[in-house]
């Protein structure tokens, strides 16, 4: 069922989308620094941080399906001795990656797809805040806050 634009949820969420877009604008011009000096910015290959962490586990990911299975259990038979002997994250990222052909020359789209990710977040936050009674300067006040991370 689509929202009115013009109710509190539905101008809570076009704050949401504006603000995700003008922080998005605005790092593809202005990039900023993260803590270890480095640029970063939509159009800037984020290959430092967790990138290396991301690419070992694509690589893990990439292999057989048996050998992934016996890497975790293995990780299980002395876990004392062995603690964080077998660590990979999560599927998804990685397999986006992978998806997205993220390259120093092919950032934009894996970008885009975290900022349609992103506001998908906020509304439906949005969405369950309004169902609570969030008054509309509250959904507002949350649609722009979330813009900044």
């Amino acid at each position: 069922m689509p929202i009115p634009l013009t109710t509190s949820l539905g101008l809570a969420c076009i704050a949401a989308l504006l603000a995700r877009i003008g922080v998005f604008l605005y790092f593809i011009a202005n990039p900023m620094t993260d803590e270890s000096g480095f640029p970063v910015s939509p159009m800037l290959l984020q290959g430092h941080a967790d990138y290396p962490f991301y690419l070992q586990s694509l690589a893990i990911y990439q292999g057989s399906l048996s050998d992934l299975v016996l890497r975790i259990t293995n990780s299980f038979h002395d876990p004392f001795t062995s603690l964080y002997g077998f660590v990979t994250s999560g599927p998804i990222l990685p397999m986006l990656l992978l998806v997205f052909q993220y390259s120093v020359e092919n950032t934009l789209p894996l970008s885009i797809a975290s900022l349609t990710v992103g506001t998908i977040t906020a509304w439906l936050w949005i969405a369950w805040l309004h169902g609570r009674g969030v008054s509309f300067f509250g959904l507002v006040i949350f649609a722009l806050l979330l813009a900044q991370s």
